[in-house]
């Protein structure tokens, strides 16, 4: 988790700098590192959907404008929340 909180701080420099390099990093990490999760929730597929969201904005650097990273920005935020409620509800 430490390492994907990192990458969105990478991802929200490289997107008001703006910063090709650490929204690239920022990307990286998300698309190449997995997250542990218990099988009984949402979480595999939010994992899954998160890496491949990074791995299409790797994929489309050099078309995306800052509005696309905003709007990438955005959907990340929202996956990582979803995971995170899935966690909170699936604890208690």
């Amino acid at each position: 988790m430490a390492r994907h909180a990192w990458a969105v701080d990478r991802l929200w420099e490289g997107m008001i700098g703006p910063d090709d390099d650490r929204w690239a990093a920022g990307l990286d990490v998300l698309a190449a590192t997995p997250l542990p999760f218990t099988p009984l929730t949402d979480a595999p597929a939010l994992a899954a959907g998160l890496r491949e969201l990074a791995r299409a904005q790797l994929a489309n650097r050099s078309a995306t404008g800052l509005d696309d990273r905003a709007r990438a920005y955005g959907e990340i935020l929202v996956m990582c929340a979803a995971c995170h409620t899935s966690l909170h509800v699936q604890l208690h």
